[in-house]
């Protein structure tokens, strides 16, 4: 079961990335806005609004699976560094290219300007962010979980009855001895 957590976890982290990084990437390869919906249009990003919103989702999943996992006390399992830039690289890379293929133009292209390369990079430096922001998550909601549950222990006893004193070897042999005063006040004197 952990195992597919991660897993799952790990998909939906790399499926928020890509359209993240892709995004900036846009960004800073065309700073000109106009200039960038150019581009977008002629490589075949029609579809972005609707990746947007799946990312969000997929976002949204990653985040209350680790934040499940933390608030339970599980053990640390977020996605690591390595897988999850690999397969963020991997769906940019079929990203790029099914968008071209669809649009019509040249894979070829690809390897013309800095938009590609940029976005390789992106992705790389997302996929690092990401495994930052989830791993501080899950010990953000271990925390706060513990913070929860720790004054609800104290306050519950697991008897409603007082708890008994174990007696020591020397009340044993020599028996409990308790010192009393004499009463005080003006009651407890003898008339």
């Amino acid at each position: 079961m952990r195992r597919l957590s991660i897993r799952v976890t790990t998909a939906a982290a790399a499926v928020t990335g890509v359209v993240v990084a892709h995004s900036m990437a846009a960004l800073l390869a065309f700073p000109d806005g106009h200039q960038r919906a150019e581009h977008l249009a002629a490589t075949g990003h029609a579809y972005w609004p609707a990746a947007v919103w799946v990312a969000l989702a997929a976002g949204a999943t990653a985040v209350a699976l680790i934040a499940g996992r933390g608030a339970r006390g599980a053990r640390l399992a977020t996605p690591r560094f390595a897988v999850l830039a690999r397969g963020q690289i991997g769906v940019f890379v079929a990203l790029e290219v099914v968008e071209r293929i669809v649009a019509g133009v040249p894979l070829a292209d690809l390897h013309h300007g800095v938009s590609f390369p940029l976005g390789v990079l992106v992705q790389v430096a997302t996929a690092a962010v990401l495994t930052l922001v989830l791993r501080r998550l899950h010990r953000l909601a271990a925390r706060v979980a513990a913070c929860i549950r720790g004054p609800l222990r104290r306050r519950r006893s697991p008897s409603p009855w007082p708890p008994v004193r174990q007696a020591g070897p020397q009340s044993i042999v020599v028996g409990r001895v308790r010192s009393r005063a004499p009463p005080a006040g003006p009651a407890a004197r003898p008339a």
